[in-house]
């Protein structure tokens, strides 16, 4: 195996030179993988948490030790040039003099630069190689001796602090451009969300008390002196809105729980300000006596009896739900003579009969229930009796709800009746997956208290009749259970405070303004590029609020052959109406016969239009490049990409949740594994719109009442919006390019005007009665 013919080879080498396992000059007592990995030849995904490669070198270091290799705990040379040309130019652009000297000052720089990376390496410390270069010049080597010596009197000013600017947001941002740390790898090495550190730089937030051991270690980060940082912070007042993140609390206290909530209301207010020790007793103390006053309290259980899931199925289930899922959510169907109706499932529904199978057969494997049943035992098919087994799992789930929210009477969800509907159509007599595979039958055993042999037998002997009397069994309960259907979540819950006010679409306008000023704080680099290209998605999202599904197949291509296209001087989507889920709605409807495509020209809103031109020329290509190589992976027309993930021999695979696999278990090849999935897409717009319109009653900021969001919601807030607005049903249903009837009947009730007194008005006008 190559990794262990390189794990013994590394291990021998350094024993041979004495040394141990490189240690991470940042955080001391832990190793520093990257060095690791530029020494083994190892590539990062081998040495993942959990791969068999870095547990290995793990146990090397506890054998052999760790030791600080040197070139590693200064700045590097490669590091040190970004941050001498960064500052030139910075020093250059407040004195302006003629272009073509300052050209040629940044020039000289590189070219000085470039010689030392070239004899001693991009990795090697700064301050050694300029130094060993400046012992080596000869007399005749005036301009670039005088490059050295400016670099190191830069590396002076840089290794004593001195030159950071007074205030904090400054000073932070300086600090993490001359240690050479993105925002991303320096929250993820501090331990600290993203999003907060980016509120830091850019100056919208500030740390509080309870933070300040944060801005310790982005001092020990960024290698400055202890206070450097912290004595820039300004408080604005006084807080216990967070604990310490080094501190294990019980389950219980999950951030956003109850429990979390009491927990802070029951510490002093200067807890953050004690020492470590007694901040840690004191809080621990406070959570076994707020879980013990819980335990004398609640005595309501929420689950009738064990925990009924089914989370992991035996090899068979596994592999007769592979059978289902390709038959219901793949294009071609395996055999010749299997017929289908209706739509492929997608990966979410596929997500979502999984769940509620894993529901279904828990409860009858669940000790004490009818049936408990062995795992093992069960297979797919026995769902060719659901109309015999589902009226006790209905029954179960009615009392479970019952007793969990402690009414008089039980209910089911509309989540049981629904996957009732799904069993039903695999047993539909031609059309089912089930009532296609009379070969299964064979699968069938004996389940004590379930299923006997005689039941086994009438089966066998007449497949498509128990599959036909199982479909029509299900019917029966469907209709008898659906009374007792509670009223499911209101889908407009998470943006209702938006569609209840006068104008909704001024929440567009704020998440557009909000993700334009957040890319003012990011500079270069992949995380700018990926903000640019949330931006774009955003952007257009706001003005035509399209299906993820809709926006992963949009391309773009220099010809002008893509969706996206320039047309005098501004930009236009040209998309096929059968990419939209509902190709023959009204909307795309021109007379009796002919129809039409979506064609639409982009409003240039929140400088969309340049910040599209920036994201096709540029961001495109550096989201797509190679970190190690530098090169494009792959070929895709896509307009919205990712960066693809690459397997162990560096090829791209699927980004999706769910796939499925391949016979031998591996993952099918990515046909265009740079293209953005809906999946990838959701979760961008829900991150954008959770920090911008996301109220948060301690912060004071977004909208109160509002939670993030999916694309799906951009749909109910510009239908609303524009109905509003325009008054105009039709304006509003071809917003969001939807039939007038089913935009009337979702979004009627936000319709505040008087259509009474409009009706009597236009009477008296008529009769001329006043």
């Amino acid at each position: 195996m190559a990794q262990c013919e390189a794990i013994r080879t590394y291990r021998q080498r350094l024993l041979d030179e004495g040394r141990g396992v490189p240690e991470n000059p940042q955080r001391l007592g832990e190793i520093c993988w990257w060095q690791v990995r530029r020494e083994t030849g190892l590539p990062q995904s081998q040495v993942h948490s959990g791969q068999f490669a870095r547990r290995e070198i793990q146990a090397l270091a506890r054998e052999i030790g760790l030791t600080q290799v040197v070139g590693i705990d200064g700045i590097s040379t490669f590091r040190f040039k970004e941050l001498a040309i960064n500052g030139r130019s910075q020093t250059l652009s407040k004195a302006p003099e003629d272009q073509s000297s300052n050209r040629k000052k940044l020039s000289n720089l590189r070219w000085a630069l470039n010689r030392v990376i070239k004899s001693t390496g991009p990795d090697a410390c700064a301050r050694a190689a300029i130094e060993t270069l400046l012992a080596d010049l000869g007399d005749g080597s005036g301009s670039l001796r005088a490059e050295l010596n400016w670099c190191l009197r830069l590396l002076t000013t840089y290794e004593a602090g001195q030159d950071l600017p007074e205030s904090f947001a400054s000073a932070l941002r300086t600090a993490l451009i001359k240690a050479g740390l993105s925002k991303k790898k320096a929250a993820k090495q501090v331990g600290m969300t993203f999003h907060t550190l980016v509120a830091w730089v850019g100056g919208r937030a500030a740390p509080r008390p309870f933070s300040m051991h944060l801005v310790a270690r982005l001092e020990a980060a960024c290698r400055l002196a202890p206070g450097t940082l912290a004595s820039r912070v300004r408080f604005s007042g006084r807080g216990k809105g967070a604990l310490p993140r080094e501190l294990t609390l019980p389950p219980e206290f999950a951030p956003g729980t109850p429990l979390r909530r009491r927990l802070l209301r029951e510490l002093p207010d200067d807890i953050m300000a004690r020492g470590t020790a007694q901040r840690d007793a004191l809080i621990l103390g406070t959570c076994q006596r707020l879980l013990d006053e819980k335990g004398r309290e609640h005595h309501v259980s929420h689950t009738i009896g064990s925990p009924y899931r089914l989370n992991v199925w035996p090899e068979r289930l596994e592999r007769e739900w592979g059978e289902l899922a390709r038959f219901k959510g793949e294009g071609a169907l395996g055999r010749g003579t299997d017929r289908r109706e209706g739509k492929l499932w997608r990966p979410g529904t596929l997500r979502i009969l999984k769940s509620a199978l894993s529901s279904i057969l828990g409860f009858m494997t669940k000790p004490g229930s009818p049936y408990s049943v062995k795992a093992e035992d069960l297979t797919l098919t026995h769902l060719v009796f659901a109309g015999r087994f589902y009226n006790s799992y209905l029954t179960f789930r009615s009392d479970r709800n019952r007793t969990a929210k402690k009414l008089k009477q039980g209910y089911i969800t509309t989540a049981e009746v629904s996957a009732l509907w799904m069993i039903r159509s695999q047993l539909k007599p031609g059309t089912g997956w089930l009532a296609q595979r009379a070969e299964l039958a064979s699968r069938l055993t004996p389940v004590e208290g379930f299923v006997t042999q005689e039941d086994i037998a009438a089966v066998q002997a007449d497949w498509a009749g128990a599959c036909a009397g199982a479909h029509r069994d299900c019917r029966s309960l469907i209709k008898s259970y659906q009374r007792h259907v509670a009223p499911g979540r209101d889908s407009h819950e998470p943006v209702l405070p938006i569609l209840s006010s006068p104008e909704p679409l001024a929440a567009l306008h704020t998440l557009n303004r909000g993700m334009e000023q957040e890319g003012e704080a990011i500079t270069g680099g992949i995380h700018a590029a990926m903000h640019l290209r949330d931006r774009v998605l955003v952007g257009v999202l706001s003005q035509f609020p399209l299906r993820p599904e809709t926006l992963s197949l949009l391309d773009y291509t220099s010809d002008g052959r893509g969706h996206l296209r320039r047309e005098g001087g501004g930009w236009k989507l040209r998309i096929s109406r059968f990419l939209f889920k509902n190709p023959w709605s009204t909307y795309f409807r021109v007379g009796r016969t002919t129809w039409k495509d979506f064609e639409e020209d982009i409003q240039d809103l929140c400088g969309l239009h340049d910040a599209i031109a920036r994201y096709v020329s540029q961001g495109r290509d550096i989201i797509r490049r190679d970190r190690h190589t530098g090169q494009l992976i792959g070929h895709t027309d896509a307009l919205f990409v990712v960066r693809p993930r690459l397997d162990a021999e560096r090829r791209p695979v699927r980004r999706e949740r769910e796939v499925v696999r391949l016979p031998n278990g591996e993952l099918p090849p990515a046909a265009d594994a740079c293209r953005m999935c809906p999946d990838a897409i959701d979760n961008q717009v829900r991150a954008a719109t959770g920090r911008h319109l996301a109220g948060r009653a301690n912060a004071g900021t977004g909208i109160p009442d509002v939670r993030a969001f999916p694309p799906l919601d951009f749909r109910h807030i510009v239908a609303t919006g524009v109905f509003k607005a325009t008054d105009s049903w039709s304006a509003a249903a071809d917003a969001i390019q939807d039939d007038v009837a089913m935009v009337r009947a979702t979004y009627g009730r936000y319709d505040s005007s008087d259509r009474r007194g409009t009706i009597q008005n236009a009477y008296k006008r008529a009769y001329r009665l006043g």
